[in-house]
């Protein structure tokens, strides 16, 4: 089993602090509703988001950054995913944050939470928002193209397995409960 443990240390990046009240109420309303069991799973806060109404896509600023990140640090896969993904430089700059090692980091980290919790209840619904959008798959293309120049040793993770099938999955529908 893959252990999963997102927490914030001196070498990575936290934007936290930058979150709008709004979004800060939100988030805590979100948590609250989380801790509650009132969602249909617990690590797809970002689903029922204002933000995440917009779907699954590239974030483009530092607010929309901070907010993921402090959804992805109650386990929220997309927002890992999402928050991930923008701090990379594998897309088009715009007003946000970089830093490609805790780029990676996440988004290894929200892959992670996928192969450890797809087969909970719940899931194959909420996980329809990653499935449905090619962000996805421009992750799983980013995991597999960076880990070696990030100097990380994944040739052989089960993380990069995955990517590697999700990238097949352009070709085939990607199902989780196959």
């Amino acid at each position: 089993m893959i252990e999963v443990n997102i927490k914030v240390n001196s070498m990575q990046i936290w934007l936290g602090e930058l979150i709008s009240s709004k979004q800060l109420m939100e988030s805590q309303n979100l948590r609250r509703r989380q801790l509650a069991g009132e969602l249909n799973h617990d690590s797809f806060l970002y689903n029922h988001s204002i933000q995440g109404e917009k779907g699954f896509i590239p974030l483009e600023n530092i607010e929309q950054q901070a907010f993921c990140q402090t959804l992805a640090h109650y386990g929220c896969i997309p927002s890992a995913l999402l928050f991930g993904y923008s701090l990379s430089t594998a897309y088009s700059k715009t007003r946000r944050a970089y830093c490609d090692i805790n780029a990676y980091e996440y988004c290894f980290i929200g892959i992670e939470m996928i192969m450890n919790q797809h087969l909970e209840n719940g899931f194959i619904p909420a996980a329809n928002l990653l499935t449905s959008s090619e962000t996805l798959y421009k992750i799983c293309d980013y995991l597999i193209t960076s880990y070696s120049t990030l100097g990380f040793n994944h040739k052989n993770h089960p993380v990069i397995d995955f990517a590697l099938i999700c990238m097949a999955g352009l070709k085939n529908e990607l199902r989780f409960d196959a």
